[in-house]
């Protein structure tokens, strides 16, 4: 390998010598050392997302090391290293950061670097696309499904020197911990939306909301769907036909995922003149998933916030169109997602292969409502909540980009 390609794309602007071949074997000690004394230590497994994970967390009661013979398994100590043979190829392997002496099964491969290697830079390494082409080749050229320490030995890494492998894991210290930070904000929101998604509607044998604004105090009303507005089910397919006109297509997966109803959001498709006057898209019209090969998918609903011009739904979705305005824009988005209407529509969805729910069902449903003005400050709440939900969401896939990059580009 020439020195052109010794160096990798991105690097710190004080580093400029080419990194250094070596073989595995040169770098990595294998550690095999038994709990030979039956010390009652905890038990790990390896994941490939999280490393190593307590056995204890990851299994009810403990799982099998719990009560197993602990004797044969391997110590494990600060800045061991340990993956299982028969998943590296998913990327299992972990990094033990602990002062507390482990333990792992006697079938995992167990390892500690030299001096020439910064931990945290190996770490990353192994989870690098250049650890992983070394994992791909040796299963391609062999009938055995294991990868042991012994069939990497062999096998060459390019590092750097010690000091730059400190910055890039540095480097990589911080995205992890802002990526940390951002998914714990984002399951904060997703928390708080599911709980007043619970607390913000009544449960089946009440007409009050656990959680409610101050200035409204009268009981909900009880409001049958068939009473104030029309179902209307489509014809439309996913097949384009030259001779029929350009339209804008909502499909099941747009309303099952909640995604904005726009022209801009949905798939270009065909429909005759015919269809394109009976299946169109107003703005306050709810669009529900009536059919799915899982009873869970069934009920979803997604509200039109905008006529749009040549739109029309799918013959995978059924179409609600109210008399008068009995429901707030998106209100009834959020109430078929609360816990009380995902039983409701699991329990009446009928079929073997695939679930239906029938617009007699649609039709009998009750939706229980309070004034238009109580309705617009409860969706007006959870659209803020959405809305830094998906903020965060934008975040964290932009660092999670931005890490998949540098793994990329940061190494040779």
């Amino acid at each position: 390998m020439s020195k052109n390609n010794m160096v990798p794309s991105i690097r710190f602007k004080e580093f400029t010598n080419a990194w250094e071949q070596e073989r595995l074997g040169n770098l990595l000690i294998p550690k095999r050392e038994k709990n030979i004394n039956g010390y009652e230590l905890e038990s790990f497994s390896i994941s490939n997302k999280h490393g190593f994970i307590s056995q204890n967390e990851f299994f009810r009661n403990g799982g099998i090391a719990i009560s197993a013979d602990k004797r044969n398994s391997i110590l494990v100590k600060n800045n061991y290293f340990a993956y299982n043979p028969a998943r590296i190829n998913i990327g299992s392997i972990g990094l033990y950061k602990s002062s507390k002496i482990g333990l792992v099964s006697p079938l995992y491969e167990v390892f500690v670097s030299n001096d020439l290697v910064n931990n945290d830079w190996l770490f990353i390494w192994f989870k690098s696309k250049h650890f992983n082409k070394i994992v791909e080749r040796k299963k391609a050229g062999s009938v055995r499904q294991t990868i042991n320490l012994n069939d990497i030995s062999d096998d060459q890494i390019i590092i750097p020197s010690f000091y730059e492998q400190c910055n890039i894991a540095t480097t990589f210290q911080s995205l992890n911990s802002l990526i940390t930070l951002h998914q714990r904000k984002l399951n904060a929101l997703e928390n708080l939306k599911k709980t007043l998604l619970e607390k913000m509607f009544p449960s089946e044998n009440s007409v009050f909301p656990s959680i409610r604004f101050k200035e409204f105090t009268n009981a909900w009303e009880q409001e049958r769907l068939g009473n104030v507005g029309d179902f209307k089910s489509s014809s439309v397919d996913k097949i384009i036909r030259k001779n029929d006109l350009s339209i804008f297509l909502l499909n099941f997966m747009d309303v099952y995922k909640g995604v904005k109803i726009t022209s801009k959001n949905l798939r270009i498709n065909t429909a005759n003149k015919s269809q394109i006057s009976s299946f169109n898209i107003l703005k306050s019209d709810v669009f529900f998933t009536p059919s799915s090969e899982t009873r869970n998918d069934l009920g979803f609903a997604k509200t039109a916030l905008e006529t749009i011009e040549q739109g029309v739904f799918s013959y995978h979705l059924i179409r609600y169109r109210q008399k008068n305005k009995t429901f707030y824009e998106s209100f009834i988005d959020y109430i078929v997602r609360t816990s009380r209407y995902r039983i409701i529509f699991y329990k009446e969805a009928v079929g073997a292969q695939r679930y239906v729910l029938s617009i007699k069902t649609f039709n009998n449903t009750v939706i229980p409502k309070p004034t238009i003005q109580e309705q617009e400050r409860i969706v007006f709440l959870l659209n803020i909540i959405d809305s830094l939900i998906t903020l965060h969401q934008r975040k964290l896939n932009a660092l999670e980009n931005l890490k998949k990059t540098l793994l990329e580009k940061m190494f040779v």
